[in-house]
């Protein structure tokens, strides 16, 4: 497995999202859109530290080729919807858990492309130490159209509440 990167970039791609696939279909397999998206992020940034952003039909923030999204506006943590066709991922759920149970506003929503008014977004995949990474830009296009804002306060506090809940998880097989 390859290590956690410090940030992530993050490039947009034109395949869209669609439905979940929670069975093999005929000629396609599980998972097609998946991976389907990780051949075109390669295409656009074949390196460690990238990682692409779907949408759905509707032009939703969706998810990405490998990880789930979430994103602090200045006052909440927001979570692609459902109905966005975003699968649900083990980190985002945690995360999710993690900062309702700190106190901190969470809600689900659909939002209309990139949230270009988000002061921090994070990455989050099951398969990264801690559980999250910050997004270091947002490339569409092939230009730079998102940055971080501010000292990121709110972030590096999101990423600590997680990769503490992380450490603390045992089996008891009493």
């Amino acid at each position: 497995m390859a290590p956690t990167p410090s940030a992530v970039h993050l490039y947009q791609l034109t395949l869209r999202r669609d439905a979940p696939e929670w069975l093999p279909r005929p000629k396609s397999g599980p998972w097609q859109n998946s991976a389907d998206a990780w051949r075109e992020l390669r295409g656009v940034a074949d390196r460690p530290d990238a990682e692409g952003v779907q949408f759905d039909a509707r032009g939703c923030l969706s998810e990405g080729s490998r990880s789930s999204f979430s994103w602090w506006d200045g006052e909440c943590w927001n979570f692609p919807s459902v109905e966005t066709g975003r699968l649900p991922g083990t980190a985002s759920a945690q995360l999710r858990s993690v900062l309702a149970q700190a106190g901190r506003p969470v809600r689900d929503v659909s939002w209309p492309g990139f949230p270009l008014n988000a002061q921090s977004v994070l990455v989050l995949r099951s398969t990264f130490d801690g559980g999250a990474v910050p997004a270091r830009s947002y490339h569409a296009e092939g230009r730079l159209t998102w940055q971080p804002t501010g000292t990121q306060a709110e972030a590096t506090r999101a990423l600590a509440l997680l990769a503490a809940w992380r450490a603390q998880r045992c089996i008891s097989f009493a």
